[in-house]
Formats: structure tokens, sequence, C-alpha cells
């Protein structure tokens, strides 16, 4: 609109309808991003963490007891989708296979062994036994051959989908 002078006039009309135009879209941007960053919070707090647990006993005549397991430490659920258990550089397909493969002398075959399936849903504070000495403790060469040849490689995820990869050496 022009005033008598020929000068174009804005009223305070349009000065009000471009500021609320203006925080509208301001609104729109915020509101999308606060969408964003809650998303990703919501990730974060229910992140899977899978750890190997290793425990040995000492027992008498310089033998060990030992259990290995599976512990979901993180703040959410987590599905195993893949698992490799690596024996140098065989691959083995379950947990069992573990005990066959101790060459140690002296080691009872068929004494009883403990051995679980680790590919799972583990959920918070979950906890699978991968092997166990039940009732033969190892001796410190068959301890050692197996800390040196075990390796596991465990693929999960978390609720989102998201993947890792754990690996476990000693």
């Amino acid at each position: 609109m022009k005033n008598k002078n020929n000068e174009r006039v804005i009223h305070w009309e349009k000065w009000t309808a471009l500021g609320t135009v203006l925080m509208a879209v301001c609104a729109i941007v915020t509101s999308l991003w606060q969408g964003h960053l809650l998303k990703r919070h919501n990730e974060l707090s229910i992140y899977p963490h899978l750890a190997l647990e290793v425990n040995t006993d000492p027992l008498p005549k310089g033998r060990m007891a030992l259990s290995m397991y599976i512990n979901n430490q993180g703040l959410g659920p987590a599905n195993v989708t893949h698992v490799d258990i690596l024996w140098g550089e065989k691959k083995l397909n379950h947990t069992a296979d573990i005990w066959k493969q101790i060459k140690s002398k002296n080691f009872n075959k068929d004494c009883r062994r403990g051995s679980g399936d680790i590919n799972r849903f583990y959920k918070v504070e979950d906890r699978q036994m991968v092997i166990k000495t039940v009732d033969c403790p190892l001796s410190a060469e068959q301890m050692w051959e197996l800390m040196d040849n075990i390796r596991f490689k465990v693929t999960y995820e978390s609720l989102y989908g998201e993947a890792f990869v754990q690996e476990w050496a000693f």
C-alpha cells in the first residue's frame, strides 16, 4: 500500500502475520529436532553389551575348575544373530566341540562337562553358560591349551536393529 507521498507502507497487521509465520516455522523445526534427539536418547538408553566372564577356581593337585559365561551387561536386550567359535583357525559348530579339541595328555573326554547355546536372545543382566567343568577339573597344561586356542566372535543387535560385534580371545 502507498501513502500520500508514494512511499510503501507496511501495516502492523502484516508484521504480526509475518512474525506468527516465523514463530510457527521455528516451532516445527524445534519439534523435529526434539524428536530426533528423543529417538537418539532412546537408542542409547537401551544399548546392549555382551561380555565374557571367565571363572577359574584352584583345586588340589594343581588342577582348576573352569566356567565361562556370556553376560548382557548393557541397558537393553541383545539378540545374537551369528556366533563364530574358533579353535586356532578351525571353526567349530557348537560349544560342546571345544572339549573335543583338547589334545593334552591325561584329558578324559568322558568326564561330565557343560556347554551352552550362546546363539540366543539375552535380556538385561541375562547370563548364559558357554562351557563349564562339572566334575573334571583341568590341569594347568589343559587350561593353557584351551586359553591359547579358543576365540569367540559374536554378532548381535539391539531392539533398534543396530548391529554390534564382540570378539574374545585370550
